[in-house]
């Protein structure tokens, strides 16, 4: 799939379609992205940017990259269900994927239902040792009072990845 396909597939906005490493103003190049992380920090720090852009060059490599924004991945959920009467088939379909981006984390609605499907998601991609990395506004203790501490205990394998400074949004 090439990068204008998947933001096509996807509907990522214009304003990362010209996404790359050489655009990205802070310094994380090298860094090891085939293992699982947490992108963290305040709104306009570059996170869901970042996630595009080792997406972009992921997809050179891989065929299958996943991209879902939470709220998208709830509703889908919420579709199935309705639909179906079951989430199996969907979890299944993000479960299984080599690589997983999930953006925006923790701005879905929270119950216990929902929490659920979040912890089998994100068991099984922590069991089977798949890629995932996740961007989200929530420092680690907000996570886990959000999630509790079962969908807690997994992101301990996660590298956490702190995005610090200024709202980027609106500079040039």
């Amino acid at each position: 799939m090439t990068w204008e396909e998947f933001c096509k597939n996807n509907k990522i906005g214009k304003r990362f379609h010209d996404v790359s490493w050489d655009n990205f103003p802070c310094e994380m190049h090298g860094y090891d992205f085939l293992s699982n992380v947490i992108f963290y920090g305040g709104p306009g720090r570059g996170k869901t940017y970042n996630s595009l852009a080792i997406i972009r060059v992921l997809l050179e490599a891989y065929k299958e990259v996943r991209w879902i924004q939470a709220t998208e991945f709830e509703d889908q959920l919420y579709e199935s269900k309705r639909n179906y009467g079951e989430t199996k088939t969907l979890i299944n379909m993000f479960s299984d994927c080599e690589f997983l981006f999930i953006d925006d984390f923790g701005t879905e609605t929270t119950n216990e239902g929902l929490e659920r499907e979040w912890y089998k998601l994100i068991n099984n991609r922590w069991s089977d040792a798949k890629q995932t990395v996740f961007t989200t506004n929530l420092d680690p203790d907000e996570i886990c009072k959000k999630y509790g501490e079962r969908i807690f205990s997994r992101f301990k394998d996660f590298e956490w990845i702190e995005f610090e400074g200024e709202d980027l949004r609106g500079k040039k």
